[in-house]
């Protein structure tokens, strides 16, 4: 079959038909007379003026429906299907053509049936909910005319030629989009792979340089409590005492990417219990002490004194309230104040910590709250850090339950309001 065929099959107990089928499709089985005379003999008189341009198919023709059947299963499977199949309805001995066309249907979605009966007893509307879609059957009432056969024939190939051309191409750029789609997916294991590879290798990194440095802040502690007798110069006690704050600095650094890095790999394993917030609150505070000392921070305290207990793990609870409080005393001017509020919001206990500080527009909270933010930004390169605290208080809240809201603008300083669910 050349590109430009369509193929045709043909369904009919009688051999003349099948011939008759033939012949009105292709023009050079016959003579022009003979052709006339045949159709007049098999179709009736033809109408003289209408002229059919001559078709160029490919006809396939069986008298059984089993055969038709096989016949659509084989051009499937070989990739050269049928565009059109003409289906006698009644054919004595085996299954009919009402039968015949529903299993090609099964087997060919796309191919146009023509059912073709002289019996008015044929359930139209019975066929079309047997053989789906209803949009590619079609009915031919004998007698035939042969034009009528070449245009079935030429109309409904030259639409299954552009469906079926809109079907491949839509295939085709299917089969790209998940090519492309299983590439990224291939990609994005990778990159997952690669992430919890880094973060293993971060942790396991951070813990060995956790040990040592629990020795340094250990005796620089020593030293400069002078444990063991006196160093005979002030200086050194001042000396160990820098290396001490450094140590602890640094441990507090280690301690937040060996967090970020199992919340990367399998997140935080956390305690949840009754915790008393103003508790937890008061041993912050206690710790913080120094810093707001050495930075005349004035403190506003205003915590009820009946607060109903909140669900939180008490370590983790901590480390988010002695982060969010350190960044209100670090980024707050000399003698700034220091506002702190513990009060019951709804089904939450809210402790709100604001600070008059510089504040940060929009833009930079939004990076501040991604881990690892970049080191040009203003805040981590004037006062150090990471830039995991934030990040690490908001992760481990929703862990929680919890929420974390934050206010701010330049030079209006930061609110942060720690939203914890109520036991």
């Amino acid at each position: 079959m050349s590109k430009q065929d369509f193929r045709i099959l043909i369904v009919d107990d009688e051999e003349s038909l099948r011939r008759a089928y033939c012949d009105a499709l292709d023009t050079s089985s016959a003579a022009p007379s003979d052709l006339v005379n045949l159709e007049s003999e098999l179709f009736g008189p033809q109408p003289s003026a209408i002229q059919v341009a001559p078709r160029s198919f490919d006809l396939t023709s069986c008298y059984r429906g089993e055969d038709a059947v096989e016949q659509v299963r084989t051009s499937v499977a070989t990739g050269n299907p049928f565009s059109v199949a003409f289906i006698d309805m009644r054919m004595p001995p085996g299954i009919d053509g009402a039968e015949t066309a529903e299993r090609i249907r099964q087997l060919d979605p796309v191919i146009n049936i023509v059912v073709v009966t002289g019996y008015s007893d044929v359930d139209v509307s019975e066929l079309a909910r047997r053989i789906l879609p209803a949009d590619k059957l079609f009915f031919l009432a004998k007698p035939l005319q042969v034009t009528e056969i070449r245009h079935q024939a030429a109309a409904l190939s030259a639409r299954w030629k552009a469906e079926t051309s809109m079907v491949r191409t839509l295939r085709q750029q299917n089969a790209q989009l998940q090519t492309a789609i299983e590439g990224a997916r291939i990609s994005k294991d990778e990159a997952i792979a690669a992430n919890h590879a880094k973060s293993r290798f971060i942790s396991n990194m951070s813990h060995e340089l956790r040990t040592p440095l629990n020795a340094i802040i250990g005796f620089s502690s020593m030293l400069s409590d002078e444990v063991y007798g006196s160093m005979g110069d002030n200086r050194y006690i001042d000396y160990a005492r820098e290396i001490g704050t450094a140590g602890v600095q640094l441990l507090k650094s280690i301690n937040d990417v060996i967090d970020s890095a199992k919340l990367d790999i399998d997140g935080l394993r956390l305690d949840i219990e009754e915790l008393d917030l103003s508790a937890c609150l008061a041993a912050v505070m206690a710790d913080m002490s120094n810093l707001m000392a050495d930075r005349q921070i004035q403190l506003q305290l205003d915590a009820g004194e009946e607060l109903p207990s909140v669900n939180g793990d008490a370590r983790r609870t901590k480390q988010i309230l002695h982060s969010i409080v350190h960044n209100a005393v670090k980024y707050s001017p000399q003698q700034a104040l220091l506002l702190i509020s513990v009060k019951p919001q709804g089904t939450f206990v809210r402790v709100s910590v604001v600070d008059r500080g510089c504040g940060i527009s929009k833009e930079t909270l939004d990076m501040t709250i991604r881990p690892f933010v970049d080191e040009t930004n203003v805040l981590t390169k004037s006062h150090g850090g990471l830039g995991l605290g934030l990040w690490l208080s908001r992760r481990i809240m929703e862990l929680q339950n919890g929420v974390i809201t934050i206010v701010t603008s330049p030079d209006q300083g930061t609110s942060v309001h720690l939203d914890f669910p109520a036991f």
